[in-house]
């Protein structure tokens, strides 16, 4: 018998409780589930949205429930952080209290735990949606690549995965935007034993007022932070010039995708915040041979138009 933790904290997200409730009603609903909803100080009483639903919902819940209810707002990092610290189960999974479980989550899940000797790391895809579509697994779907580098292929969201409670202990989030980027790399790189499972079993609400559905400033901290969590864990790679190769991908990616904010001060404000870190990934990753003087010249210039255009 195995046994799941989902953490969930919410803030400022009623609305949207009663599909994720309904959604772990079909597809977590078992005694070896447990569900930790961390209220962070919600102003508009999510969690007393969510204890009430509950509650109408006793005759159907069989998966296991406790409500955190913090006393200050202390952010997505660190409400995961204080709901790890009741999770009782073997593995520790993650939910965002605007999304959706599919109705295969945790049979699958499950399965994939029985079936493949405890794998450390499961990690499964995921369905975007928007606020207004219905939820199914054709509208954007995003599924694992077989690689020793998947969260650059896949995401660095701590909830398309599941990771035993032992690789985990002691881990935490830090406190600052996109947090999932250190915790995530974090744990690939201690792990020993991946599962990927081939099929979406989270929908991903895209809400039109969220940092990622909109190309401003805000997304430069995407690429301080993936810089500096793997700058802090470079000592434990052996690059083979893969690790390189990925982070220069990555990055370029990013100024790509702040050339498309379409206000001018706020692009080229975009671009300034990215040059420290770009700076600092310069010196760490790319080294002084001929690709890396390459890479280095082709994201300087891709500042440069950044800023000045």
């Amino acid at each position: 018998m195995f046994k799941l933790s989902l953490i969930c904290p919410m803030y400022k997200v009623s609305g949207y409780l009663p599909d994720l409730i309904e959604s772990l009603l079909v597809g977590a609903n078992s005694p070896q589930v447990e569900v930790i909803f961390v209220d962070d100080c919600c102003p508009e009483g999510s969690g007393d949205v969510c204890e009430q639903l509950l509650n109408s919902f006793s005759r159907r819940v069989e998966f296991q429930w406790q409500l955190l209810r913090l006393d200050v707002n202390q952010g997505l990092g660190e409400a995961r952080n204080c709901g790890m610290k009741l999770a009782s189960g073997d593995y520790i999974g993650f939910v965002d209290s605007d999304d959706v479980v599919m109705p295969s989550y945790w049979a699958t899940l499950h399965d994939s735990i029985k079936l493949n000797n405890r794998p450390q790391i499961i990690e499964f895809g995921y369905s975007e949606f928007r606020d207004y579509e219905n939820i199914s697994v054709e509208s954007k779907l995003r599924l694992p690549y077989k690689s020793c580098f998947q969260p650059f292929y896949t995401g660095f969201f701590a909830w398309s995965r599941i990771y035993r409670a032992d690789l985990i202990d002691g881990m935490r989030f830090i406190h600052r935007t996109y947090e999932d980027i250190a915790f995530v790399s974090s744990s690939f790189i201690n792990a020993q034993s991946i599962f990927l499972v081939n099929e979406a079993l989270v929908g991903y609400r895209k809400r039109s007022g969220s940092i990622t559905a909109h190309r401003n400033s805000s997304y430069s901290c995407i690429l301080a932070n993936l810089v500096d969590a793997y700058s802090r864990l470079n000592s434990k790679i052996r690059d083979d010039g893969r690790f390189s190769a990925l982070i220069f991908y990555k990055i370029f990616v990013i100024l790509l995708k702040g050339t498309r904010i379409a206000d001018r001060s706020e692009r080229r404000s975009f671009f300034l915040k990215c040059q420290p870190p770009i700076s600092e990934a310069s010196e760490i990753f790319f080294g002084s041979g001929a690709l890396g003087f390459f890479r280095r010249q082709l994201l300087s210039l891709a500042l440069v138009i950044g800023v000045r255009y």
